[in-house]
Order: C-alpha cells, then sequence, then structure tokens
C-alpha cells in the first residue's frame, strides 16, 4: 500500500524541483552564451553579401532568404537598389536576430534603458552606404 505524502513533503519536492529548473536555465543560459558567435563577424559578413551574417547566427533559412531576394531585388530594379537594400534591411534584421537569440538579460535591460542605439545606428549607417553607392556627395 502506498504511502500517503503530507503538505510539507509536497512543499519541499516543488521547492527542489523549482531549483532544479533554474539551475537548467542557468546553465543552458551559460552555454547558450559561450557558443555566441562574434557581432562584429557578422556585421563584416553582411557587409560582403547581405544575409550572410544570419547565416552567422544560425539562421539558415532568413540568410538564403536574404541572399535571394537580394538577387532578385537587384535583378528587378538595379543593382544599387538591390545591394542597398539588402546591406540597410539585412543588418536590422540581423542586430534583432541577434540580440533575440543571443543577448543576455542584462544586455536586455541596458538596451531597454538606452533606448536601443544600435538599430539606429545601423539604420544610418545603411542609409550612408545607399547614399555612397548612388554617387551622392553629402560635402
Amino acid at each position: 500500500m502506498p504511502e500517503q505524502v503530507n503538505d510539507a513533503t509536497r512543499a519541499l519536492i516543488r521547492a527542489e524541483e523549482v531549483a532544479r529548473l533554474q539551475i537548467r536555465d542557468e546553465l543552458e543560459d551559460e552555454q547558450r552564451l559561450e557558443q555566441r558567435p562574434n557581432y562584429w563577424v557578422g556585421v563584416v559578413l553582411g557587409v560582403l553579401l547581405p544575409g550572410l551574417n544570419l547565416l552567422w547566427t544560425r539562421s539558415a533559412a532568413w540568410g538564403l532568404l536574404w541572399i535571394v531576394g537580394l538577387f532578385l531585388l537587384a535583378a528587378l530594379t538595379s543593382p544599387l537598389i538591390g545591394w542597398g537594400v539588402g546591406i540597410v534591411g539585412s543588418y536590422l534584421h540581423y542586430d534583432a536576430v541577434y540580440g533575440f537569440k543571443y543577448a543576455t538579460d542584462a544586455e536586455l535591460d541596458a538596451n531597454d534603458a538606452q533606448g536601443s542605439l544600435t538599430p539606429k545606428l545601423l539604420l544610418l549607417i545603411g542609409v550612408l552606404i545607399l547614399l555612397t553607392i548612388a554617387g551622392v556627395r553629402l560635402l
């Protein structure tokens, strides 16, 4: 005949389960951070070919979609427009994916406090690249 478990024993078991879940989450976070790719290598890859930066973050479907979209847009419009849109768009997408997959809670909190300046800077860089490709001189 099975023994009945009293409330105190149930509370101890629940507390132990919660502690094990917290430890498991912490270990998974540590492993994820140890395996995260270098952010700036992705930035450089995005300049070489928009979409490579997303492949760098192990987001193969998005990376291939950007590469195919880049060539389709360049073929349908002009190479300048295709590359410009590809560079700007893939940078913004790369930054969002990288933050979602690899940012720690402390980094996310810091970005919230700062208003997440990175996407704005990437957009500015992209616009400057677009203007440069188009041959527009600012000075």
